[in-house]
């Protein structure tokens, strides 16, 4: 069986890389259950017989490696009430990972109608890692301790060099996803075909307008396995993290900060003070053309700016890191004594 770990990240979801960099950063284990074949959109049969068989495998991992701590990616929410079966059994802290979708937010109805049992368990957590102050004012609302909570290092190796490509290259990191204005990026492809635009993600997932019309000087790379992505990363003269959704952190963006790249980011309040050295752009096509642009023309200041930028996250991170190992080394509070709501609390 093997010595305890001291802490574990435990997702359902296809791509395990947040959960396995902040478990190693705190000298954990973490353990992603997702069978790609099984891969299918909301309330669809395939997602629900992914949960299904997910969730004994999750069960038995956690009685067979009985970590001292567990963190839970949410969503969705079932992990969380597996995590929390077992931190009562084993007495061990438990926290939630909440990511904006958890909340309702980018248009996920099913997590929406699951909010009571979010807040239920936010209320018994040792805290929920959120992206923003605005979600972490919603968890104190509930009664449950937030923690302001991104990305750790990983392994990337930092190089703020430039690419030497003869025409410039950007990067749009997607997974497709709702929130992601992939709409605008094809438009501003169409304006600047002076440009190699590179968008990841499985085109199956795409819009149909992305998969079948797109200008010339667009490449969908499709899905890229670490060892490529990083070389994409590397490559690129500039990387774009969008999202329409305010309070979304993209987790691209840490990446090319901690690569040395030059980063443009959607101009959402949340994210100037979290990256602000990267040009900033509003969601649209026309501008977004506009700023791409300028942060091209930008590329040797930007470049310079990439320690500084490096650094600034390195700092973000090391607080972070040290105020989840305050929470998975806490003990346990007595699960006999009475609960009470935010209002008894205050009172």
């Amino acid at each position: 069986m093997g010595e305890r770990p001291p802490v574990a990240f435990l997702a359902w979801s296809p791509v395990a890389g947040r959960s396995a960099e902040i478990a190693e950063a705190l000298g954990g284990v973490s353990r992603c259950w997702y069978d790609s074949r099984l891969r299918g959109g909301r309330c669809h049969w395939r997602t629900v017989l992914r949960y299904a068989l997910s969730t004994p495998a999750t069960v038995a991992w956690l009685a067979t490696r009985r970590p001292r701590a567990v963190i839970a990616t949410n969503p969705p929410t079932f992990v969380g009430l597996i995590a929390y079966g077992y931190g009562l059994v084993a007495h061990a802290p438990v926290l939630l990972d909440s990511h904006p979708s958890s909340f309702g937010r980018k248009e996920s109805w099913i997590w929406a109608r699951m909010l009571p049992v979010h807040a239920w368990l936010a209320r018994r957590s040792a805290a929920t890692l959120v992206t923003t102050e605005e979600l972490a004012e919603v968890v104190r609302s509930w009664g449950g301790r937030p923690l302001l909570v991104h990305e750790a290092p990983g392994d990337w190796v930092f190089d703020p060099s430039p690419t030497g490509a003869t025409r410039p290259r950007v990067l749009f990191v997607t997974i497709m996803s709702s929130d992601e204005p992939i709409a605008a990026v094809v438009e501003m492809a169409r304006r600047l075909p002076d440009i190699d635009v590179l968008v990841t993600g499985d085109p199956a997932l795409a819009p149909a307008a992305l998969r079948h019309d797109v200008p010339p000087n667009v490449v969908l790379t499709g899905y890229l396995d670490h060892d490529r992505y990083h070389e994409a990363v590397r490559g690129a003269d500039l990387v774009l993290a969008l999202t329409t959704e305010p309070t979304s952190v993209m987790r691209c963006a840490y990446e090319a900060v901690y690569a040395g790249r030059p980063l443009l980011v959607s101009d959402w309040p949340a994210l100037r003070p979290l990256f602000p050295f990267a040009e900033l752009s509003p969601n649209d096509g026309p501008a977004l053309a506009d700023s791409v642009r300028r942060a091209l023309d930008r590329g040797e200041a930007l470049r310079r700016d990439a320690e500084a930028a490096r650094r600034d996250q390195e700092r973000r991170w090391a607080e972070q890191r040290d105020a989840l190992l305050g929470c998975i080394r806490r003990p346990v509070p007595d699960s006999s004594e009475p609960e009470h709501t935010p209002e008894e609390r205050a009172a």
